[in-house]
């Protein structure tokens, strides 16, 4: 009896706590989840879209989260900020048993308004090589360098989608209208 009572406590206290431990390691220098530098892309990375028009920020907003995702990429929480209009994604890694072949990418998508119901997207793809020679498989070995310039081709490619997922239709008395494509 005696032995029960004290696995319960046990186990309350673990509850208790558990979540606590969790939460920590948010900010911990995970080699899997994050980027232990804060490295944010300089204005000249990014690819620019033509104003998107849309009826309102939660479509665009919700559109773009599904790029990303569909992209294979999972999102950032601390660095996507709503209010900031700024969606980031985690580092998606793909390493490769020869030195300078393991990269890793990261998505940066900000939004600005350009009129009444319209925005601009800026995207862009940061990328890093695999500079590890001894265990380039490794990823907690890795040694990450930056790629000029990071992956112009994938952020065009995104702003791309974002742009079709929102298409002119002709109504039925001739005006046309932007519309979310189902």
């Amino acid at each position: 009896m005696l032995n029960r009572r004290m696995l319960l406590r046990a186990a309350l206290v673990a509850s208790l706590f558990a979540p606590l431990s969790l939460t920590a390691c948010e900010g911990m220098d995970n080699p899997f989840l994050g980027d232990p530098s804060d490295w944010e892309p300089e204005d000249a990375e990014y690819v620019e879209s033509r104003p998107i028009v849309v009826p309102e920020f939660d479509f665009l907003w919700e559109r773009a989260k599904f790029m990303i995702q569909t992209e294979g990429y999972s999102l950032d929480r601390v660095r996507t900020l709503r209010s900031e209009k700024t969606l980031v994604s985690r580092w998606k890694t793909l390493l490769a048993p020869a030195r300078f072949k393991g990269v890793r990418r990261r998505i940066w998508i900000s939004f600005e308004e350009s009129g009444p119901d319209a925005y601009l997207v800026k995207c862009c793809v940061q990328a890093q090589r695999n500079e590890d020679i001894e265990a380039p498989t490794e990823i907690a070995e890795a040694v990450w360098k930056a790629l000029e310039g990071g992956d112009s081709t994938r952020a065009n490619l995104i702003i791309y989608r974002l742009e079709t997922g929102f298409k002119e239709e002709e109504e039925d008395n001739g005006v046309k209208e932007k519309r979310q494509r189902r």
